[in-house]
């Protein structure tokens, strides 16, 4: 079961929020629809994963990213390096408080642990 006590949510904000993410994650952002999420990865220079999470748009220039707590710290450090001159906002949020209508958000990430450990060896 997903329980929201080692789950955070990450907001990101702001007039290039989307551009920002773009180029910060593996997956097409532009193609998000507000209240879909979809399962995306940010990667280090050399291309290995640092964090996989759901992502979903709440609305225009809103975007919300659920993460484990002990990633938190390690993706706010590695995008906080890109932030200069975006109009982008990172603002950490307990997962309880997500609004019940972005429950796709949970969705995603449960199906996601779900194929994972049933495909493990």
């Amino acid at each position: 079961m997903l329980t929201t006590e080692y789950y955070i949510s990450l907001h990101i904000q702001g007039s290039d929020a989307a551009t920002f993410l773009q180029g910060q994650l593996s997956n097409n952002v532009s193609a998000l629809l507000p209240g879909k999420s979809q399962l995306t990865a940010c990667c280090n220079l050399k291309g290995r994963v640092i964090a996989l999470f759901p992502l979903t748009q709440l609305e225009p220039h809103h975007y919300v990213a659920l993460l484990p707590v002990n990633l938190s710290d390690t993706l706010i450090k590695t995008w906080g390096r890109y932030l200069f001159r975006s109009q982008v906002i990172l603002t950490l949020q307990s997962a309880v408080d997500l609004p019940e209508q972005n429950i796709d958000l949970w969705l995603t990430y449960r199906d996601w642990e779900t194929d994972r450990k049933s495909t493990r060896l």
